[in-house]
Parts: C-alpha cells; sequence; structure tokens
C-alpha cells in the first residue's frame, strides 16, 4: 500500500475516533475513567483535534495537495471541530462549552502549524 493511502486511511480512522470520543454520553466517561482523569478533559480535545489537524496536513503532504477553503476534507476538519461541540448540547450527560469549542480550535490549529515546524519526510 502507498505511503498517500495509509495516510488518508489515517486521517479518516482519527476522524472517526474523534467523532466516537465526542460523542459518547456522559456516563460512559463517568464509569470507565478514573475521577482524576476526569479533570484532564480540556487536555484530551486538545489533543484529539492537535492530531486530526496533524494527520490532515500529513495526507494533504504526502498527496501533494495544497489545502484551500473549498477543499472537502478541510471541510469536514472544521465541520467536526465546531459541529461536535454544538452536538454534545443533545447528548445525555454532555454539554456544549465554550472552553471546550476553544481547546477543539486550538488544537487544530497548532496541529495544523506542525507542517512548518518538522520537517516530513
Amino acid at each position: 500500500m502507498n505511503k498517500p493511502k495509509v495516510s488518508k486511511i489515517i486521517f479518516y480512522g482519527w476522524a472517526l475516533v474523534v467523532v466516537t470520543l465526542t460523542l459518547l454520553p456522559g456516563f460512559f466517561f463517568e464509569s470507565t475513567v478514573p475521577k482524576p482523569l476526569l479533570g484532564l478533559d480540556k487536555l484530551v480535545h486538545f489533543v484529539l483535534f492537535f492530531m486530526l489537524g496533524a494527520f490532515y496536513q500529513y495526507k494533504n503532504h504526502l498527496a501533494k495537495e495544497k489545502p484551500n477553503f473549498f477543499n472537502t476534507d478541510l471541510f469536514l476538519v472544521l465541520l467536526l471541530t465546531f459541529g461536535l461541540e454544538l452536538l454534545q448540547s443533545v447528548i445525555p450527560g454532555r454539554s456544549a462549552s465554550l472552553l471546550d469549542f476553544f481547546m477543539n480550535g486550538s488544537g487544530l490549529l497548532v496541529g495544523f502549524i506542525t507542517k512548518f515546524l518538522v520537517k516530513v519526510r
């Protein structure tokens, strides 16, 4: 399998992980995550979306795609970043949070920027 194809699988697979984790009902986390770790949810938001942004850039780099606003994948990433937080307001035990929204966007932005800081082969 070639690298561009693998990078697409990784990107879309991670997007699915992000959707799944952000839309799970609140009681799932309360019953499975140790109490001290529940306070780290902002960091988790940042890391999830940082990885999404980094995988997006890596996929584009290998496919030699230049991202633009009308790129379907970029639209998907932006929709995930902002739309998932809004959807949490209708999930039992979850709520939409402006700080979570900020952490999602910050993680995504830092993930995008890493392309310029790290030399990808």
